[in-house]
């Protein structure tokens, strides 16, 4: 939900298993001593959540020496680390279902802006078979030295409305501060980091209502695009469990509870119909192929403006790489890669359109060819994403150049016959005025803007209704005129750039 985190680099990841954690600490093969933590500003130990914080967006972490792969080994540090926490499941009252079958969610955090990376955990709940018991989520925060403190109630994080799964992190309001979300069966909450060792819960007022269940968590972007992969997966999101083979199944099975207790949409009607269809895969294949459609033309946007002919844009060194024969030329390497990946994801959907097309009902040994193009269509649009997501804010744009070629081609000509009709005159004479006083400019070198309203008036050659031009007129000739003048929704004034931007980030939350 681009939350602009995918932009961000990402911190290491702990493992969590389903009866608790294991915090664990590199240590070089040499010496059974870890790494020494960085001689920066080491925090005090005080009982609060905050102490001696760097400034947003600092860093003191540690560099580990270098060495090789072999160089390395682990050493298990939960008894001394201050880390006392398990992550709790239905298991243990002896009350089993696919739920007792998962793990819970770690992320890893600065969430103090210290320098130093703190723990947040999954707390997890038990199921009795109707009821769900939710248990608090545990954040731990660094002190550097290998130990944690337990902050968790401190920093109102700690309770939880429902059995939490998963743990994603990200700075969304661009603060300096990282913000979390737990996921769960039941809900979704997102905390607002406030600065100051506390955390606000912020879900209803943002918008992120979602009861359905899932156990993992992360942060993405929403748009069009975003919106029909969510529309698409109401359709998709059936449960086919039940429908065996064929038939279906005679064993006694509920499969609307299952289908609830799994996160599923509803359940697959028609036993043949969940079997042999790959409709699932083919609407996602549609919308990936459509997304990267996108990408692929604003990638050839940036091809073309970045180029000698345009100028307009200056696209960073790592995502370009510098031709073979000729030094001062710069090649956008990420755009043109995009450009093609696209037709990867067409290929991959026409695939999967071909595979399907000649097919009887019921399962047929040819769809065992259906997993190759789809994992590929999800594969090269998560990774298109992410490096598409990194290069576009690093983009410098040439302003001045940009206006200079706007102001080529007479580009105000329709303002003008715009402005005519406004006046009065109908548009197949305004459209021919217009065009004689282009004319008139091309023959002098100049721009309408440039003429004066005595030659502008002999230029449309409009005779008796030459006074419909007056000095008002002028002001849509211009450039800024030109773009003010469209102030409506979707439009280019500025007031209504700045309402979308608003909107969008909105959206985004």
């Amino acid at each position: 939900m681009s939350a602009p985190s995918v932009c961000r680099q990402l911190k290491s990841v702990h493992l969590l298993t389903a009866f608790g954690w294991l915090l664990i600490a590199v240590v070089g093969c040499s010496s059974d001593q870890p790494v020494a933590a960085p001689a920066a500003q080491t925090a005090a130990s005080g009982e609060g959540v905050m102490a001696n914080p760097l400034p947003p967006g600092s860093s003191s972490t540690g560099q580990a020496q270098s060495g090789s792969a072999s160089a390395w080994k682990f050493t298990e540090r939960t008894a001394t680390s201050g880390i006392v926490f398990a992550y709790r499941n239905g298991e243990e009252a002896g009350n089993f279902s696919i739920l007792e079958s998962l793990g819970g969610g770690v992320a890893v955090l600065d969430l103090d802006a210290d320098g130093v990376d703190d723990v947040c955990a999954a707390g997890g709940g038990s199921f009795d078979g109707r009821r769900i018991l939710p248990l608090p989520t545990g954040l731990f925060r660094g002190i550097r030295d290998w130990k944690f403190r337990d902050v968790s109630e401190v920093a109102g994080i700690s309770t939880t409305a429902f059995y939490s799964h998963g743990i994603a992190r990200t700075d969304f309001d661009l603060d300096g501060f990282s913000d979390v979300l737990v996921t769960g069966y039941g809900g979704l909450q997102l905390y607002r980091n406030c600065g100051d060792g506390t955390f606000e819960l912020q879900s209803d007022s943002c918008g992120l209502d979602d009861r359905q269940w899932s156990s993992s968590a992360a942060w993405g972007d929403l748009n069009s695009d975003s919106e029909r992969l969510i529309d698409g997966r109401k359709r998709i999101n059936q449960m086919p469990l039940g429908a065996a083979a064929l038939a279906g199944t005679t064993y006694p099975i509920e499969r609307e509870f299952t289908a609830q207790l799994l996160g599923f949409e509803g359940i697959c009607q028609n036993s043949l119909d969940a079997v042999s269809d790959r409709d699932f895969a083919i609407e996602f294949a549609s919308s990936a192929s459509l997304l990267m459609m996108h990408l692929s033309r604003m990638s050839e946007e940036i091809i073309l403006w970045m180029s000698a002919q345009f100028g307009f844009v200056v696209v960073p060194d790592r995502f370009c790489t510098g031709s073979s024969i000729m030094p001062q030329k710069k090649n956008p390497d990420v755009p043109e890669l995009i450009r093609g990946k696209s037709g990867r994801a067409n290929g991959n959907l026409i695939s999967l359109l071909t595979l399907m097309k000649g097919q009887p009902l019921a399962y047929n040994k040819d769809n065992q060819e259906d997993k190759e193009p789809l994992f590929d269509s999800a594969d090269t649009l998560r990774d298109t994403l992410r490096i598409f997501a990194d290069m576009v804010p690093h983009i410098q744009v040439k302003a001045d150049t940009m206006r200079a070629a706007a102001l080529q081609g007479f580009a105000t000509a329709t303002d003008l016959a715009d402005y005519l009709v406004k006046k009065g005159l109908p548009f197949r004479d305004a459209h021919e005025a217009v065009a004689h006083a282009v004319k008139a400019c091309s023959n002098k070198g100049c721009d309408l803007s440039d003429l004066s309203l005595t030659d502008l008036r002999a230029a449309c050659d409009l005779g008796e209704k030459s006074n419909l031009i007056g000095e008002d007129a002028f002001q849509v000739l211009t450039l800024e005129g030109s773009v003010n003048s469209r102030n409506h929704i979707g439009g280019t004034a500025p007031e209504q750039v700045k309402k979308a931007i608003a909107a969008y980030r909105k959206n985004l939350g």
